[in-house]
Formats: C-alpha cells, sequence, structure tokens
C-alpha cells in the first residue's frame, strides 16, 4: 500500500464542489495525459486499487484537509467505469457515458468561476480519475510534510530507503553523444527511455518488453518511468532576445 497526497485547486472546482465529487460521488478527476503532447502524466499510472490518497485543497495561500480516502479497484462497478488501462494493477477509471453517471459528468463539465474546469483526457477522450472511499479512521498529514515538485498535484511520501532506490534506478539511464545522438538511453545500450515508455503506453506488458530486449532487466523499465515522470516535473522558460 502506498499513500499518496493529492492538492486540488481553484481552477479546477470550488472547494464545495470538490467535496461533493469526492463524498458523495467517491471520484477524484485527474487526467493520465499532458494535453499539447498527451505524454503520461507522473505518477498517475502507479497509483494501485488499495493505496491511500490524502486530498488537500489550496486556495490563495490557505491549505483545506479534505480528507483521506482508499482508492477502489478499477475493475468494480462495470456499468459506470472501465479501467483506463489494460495493465490490471492501474486503478485509473475512465467514465462510462451514461444515465447512470449523469450527475456526475455534469458536476466535472461545471465550469468554475475562474478557472479551466476538469476536461477529459485528451488521449483517452473521456473523464478519468480514481473511485474512492473515505477512510472514517485517517486523517491527512500535515501539508508541510508532502512536497510538491513545482506545479505537480500528486506526490508520494518517500522514506530515506525509497530514495536511496530512487537515485540507483536513475543511475541506469544514460546520456552519451555517439549512443542514440545523446537521447536517454539504458545502461549505454541502444534503447532509449522514449522506446520503453511508448511501448508500455501502447499497452506491451512487462514481460513482452523483457522478451522482445532480452538485455533488459525490470529494473531498466522502472527506471525509464521514473525518468520519463521526472521530466515531465520540468518546466521550459521562453528564451528572452537579446
Amino acid at each position: 500500500m502506498t499513500e499518496w497526497a493529492y492538492r486540488a485547486n481553484a481552477k479546477k472546482r470550488n472547494l464545495a464542489d470538490t467535496r461533493t465529487l469526492a463524498d458523495e460521488h467517491g471520484f477524484l478527476a485527474r487526467s493520465a495525459h499532458t494535453r499539447k503532447k498527451h505524454a503520461a502524466v507522473a505518477f498517475v499510472q502507479e497509483v494501485k486499487a488499495g493505496d491511500v490518497i490524502h486530498f488537500y485543497y489550496r486556495e490563495k495561500r490557505d491549505i483545506e484537509l479534505l480528507g483521506s480516502y482508499r482508492v477502489l479497484d478499477a475493475h468494480d462497478d462495470a456499468a459506470r467505469f472501465q479501467p483506463a488501462f489494460t495493465r490490471n494493477e492501474v486503478a485509473l477509471v475512465k467514465l462510462e457515458e451514461g444515465e447512470a453517471n449523469a450527475a456526475l459528468v455534469e458536476l466535472l463539465r461545471k465550469l468554475p468561476r475562474k478557472g479551466e474546469g476538469y476536461q477529459e483526457d485528451p488521449k483517452l477522450h473521456a473523464f478519468t480519475g480514481w473511485r474512492l472511499e473515505r477512510l472514517a479512521d485517517v486523517s491527512p498529514p500535515e501539508f508541510s510534510s508532502w512536497r510538491f515538485p513545482q506545479q505537480g498535484t500528486l506526490t508520494r511520501n518517500r522514506t530515506t530507503g525509497e530514495a536511496a532506490s530512487t537515485e540507483a534506478l536513475l543511475a541506469r539511464i544514460t546520456h552519451d553523444i555517439t549512443v542514440m545522438a545523446g537521447r536517454a538511453c539504458i545502461r549505454g545500450l541502444r534503447v532509449t527511455v522514449g522506446t520503453i515508455v511508448n511501448l508500455l503506453a501502447a499497452g506491451r506488458t512487462e514481460q513482452e518488453i523483457l522478451d522482445e530486449y532480452p538485455y533488459l532487466e525490470e529494473a531498466d523499465l522502472r527506471a525509464s518511468l521514473l525518468y520519463a515522470a521526472w521530466r515531465l516535473q520540468e518546466r521550459e522558460a521562453p528564451l528572452e532576445a537579446a
């Protein structure tokens, strides 16, 4: 079980509607892909059934603790939700259009007074998110104990051991101008991070990839996803004209 922290804000929905989505509809909306390049959003595919999401709401500088929620299995309630990905362990769901979800979809499509609101995932062409159930005996930790990278809305708390493990995984990613023109590769091999991420995004299982590339290891696949997630957290700033 992994504990996650999610930070909502007024650009998507006001506080009252956010509470309604979580407590009455048992739903936390989250797209899996970016709008411009349809790249995978960091961490979204790592959330599994049984994980706990500590839910926060931020408006200006004020932080509201909404509650702690258990993530439900993506394969339950098939009449209303479908798994967003073929990997069974991924908990993200797609909303089915229909009468059963009419109130939920109407609320998701409602635009806030100031902001962009929730939108369908640009690649999956449906509203996506996690099914939740509130945990009555668990409360969110203080917000300051979570570190959100830049503008990230989803993060997980890492122990010292996990941080060391993360560094070891990222050490598998190499850059050499003589290998694949300097693109991020796995352990100096002519296999790029982009190749692995694209295969996973296309629905290939880890075992299928390892069978196709027998010189790769399972940790190489995890390193590729970790590196891709890290790069997505970077900001791009336009260069000023001289």
